[in-house]
């Protein structure tokens, strides 16, 4: 039922069943009515010509014989008495019905009434009361017509009314015309939502992937207006993204210069204390220094993609760390195809690697597959991360190790470079602590379609 509410293709098919079921209810009552109106009018006109040929017919005819040729004249839901005393009684509970009836009939043929008409209900024909609570939906009339020689014609008469609701064709029509609704609806509603569908995919591509593709300007104009206000933006993030990077990676670069000459300058000093103090600064801020150009690499789109086996990748750092006398293992899945920039990921992995030795003395990665997925897990027996630190870690420059010492430490670069690459492949990173101790670091990059 949520869908109805919270979805442009579910409100769009509520507001046309309700729509247009308003719309049929009132025009299908408009018609009944109107039938209805003509019926009784038709009727009515029928009813006093039938009652001017009733007057003059039985006029000519000697009184012992217009019982009897009143009851031959009788037919269909009309039955004609002829008495010396009217058996019709005006007013009573259909008062209004039957002097709405009487002034009808008079209208047409004003001599009807010229002796006296009376149109109300019996009070002493039982037969017509009861055929009136056999037909609950029929409406009971009894008309006396005074004669010129004060005798009375009495018809009783009665016209059935039923409700147009309980026609089965009504309810058939009804539900032709909402099946019929509902499907229109259906197509109306994806034919709307098809291009907003599409954009809406495509915005959740956007800087999720290597390429910066445009979001598609098709559709409706409120559509087409909103794909390119997105595509717009796109743009200038983009361009702000590499005003960024190059500005960055200029400064970074152009230190190297004065730290050059201050390293030089310090080899002068016959302080050898101060001099080694001051070395170790700079040795400090140029591997700041590196570590920012290197992150500022790792944003770069320069590297074309290709097509590689992530394993042979995986198993090229593992042996790196084991010749620098780390302990470090690979299992799992022994090809794993991806598309991507290579030494991008290259470097992803080996800050993920290093950190895992580095803090947990072992780097144990593990390959499998999964619904299209390659998922690398990295375990290590470290002290792990505190939960509330998982996601702060990513960010820039930010080290759980406060001393800022970069033996102990490190830039605070690795996880965000990691995070960062592997986020422009399409894919995801996190952090999980195992018990009872070491971090377990989950990346998913998708494989490479065929």
């Amino acid at each position: 039922m949520k869908w109805l509410t919270d979805t442009i293709a579910g409100r769009t098919i509520l507001v046309l069943l309700c729509g247009f079921g308003t719309v049929l209810f009132a025009s299908h009552s408009v018609y009944e009515y109107a039938i209805e109106r003509e019926t009784r009018t038709v009727n009515t006109t029928r009813l006093a010509e039938r009652l001017l040929f009733l007057k003059r017919v039985l006029l000519r005819l000697p009184q012992n014989e217009r019982d009897s040729a009143a009851l031959s004249l009788s037919g269909g839901a009309i039955e004609i008495h002829w008495s010396l005393r009217p058996l019709a009684t005006s007013g009573g509970a259909s008062a209004v019905s039957t002097k709405k009836l009487r002034s009808e009939l008079l209208s047409r043929h004003p001599e009807l009434g010229e002796h006296g008409l009376v149109v109300g209900i019996s009070e002493d024909d039982p037969e017509a009361r009861k055929e009136h609570r056999k037909a609950p939906h029929a409406h009971f009339v009894l008309i006396s017509m005074q004669l010129e020689d004060k005798s009375w014609v009495n018809i009783s008469q009665v016209t059935f009314t039923v409700s147009r609701y309980d026609s089965p064709s009504y309810w058939l029509s009804l539900l032709i015309f909402a099946l019929g609704t509902v499907a229109i609806s259906v197509l109306m509603a994806r034919w709307l939502t098809k291009p907003l569908s599409r954009l809406t995919q495509a915005s959740h591509q956007l800087f999720s992937s290597m390429e910066h593709l445009p979001v598609p300007e098709d559709g409706p104009k409120e559509v087409r207006e909103l794909g390119e206000a997105i595509n717009e933006m796109q743009e200038r993030i983009d361009k702000l993204i590499k005003d960024r990077t190059q500005t960055l990676a200029a400064i970074s670069h152009d230190l190297q210069t004065p730290l050059t000459r201050l390293r030089l300058r310090l080899e002068n000093l016959e302080d050898e204390q101060f001099k080694t103090g001051a070395l170790t600064d700079l040795d400090d801020m140029e591997g700041m220094i590196d570590a920012t150009l290197g992150f500022l690499r790792g944003e770069s789109l320069d590297e074309p993609t290709q097509t590689f086996d992530l394993v042979a990748v995986l198993d090229t750092i593992t042996h790196e760390l084991c010749d620098m006398g780390a302990t470090a293992s690979l299992s799992g899945n022994r090809k794993v195809i991806v598309k991507g920039r290579r030494l991008a990921l290259k470097r992803a992995f080996t800050n993920i690697l290093q950190n895992a030795v580095r803090y947990g003395n072992v780097a144990r990665t593990s390959v499998i597959v999964r619904t299209g997925l390659a998922v690398v897990v990295v375990d290590d027996d470290g002290p792990g991360i505190p939960t509330s630190e998982q996601e702060r870690v990513f960010s820039p420059f930010y080290r759980i190790e406060s001393s800022r010492n970069m033996d102990t430490g490190g830039h605070g670069l690795g996880l965000t470079v990691a995070q960062t690459i592997v986020r422009a492949h399409s894919g995801d990173i996190s952090l999980t602590n195992r018990a009872p101790y070491g971090l377990s670091v989950t990346l998913s990059l998708p494989l490479a379609i065929d």
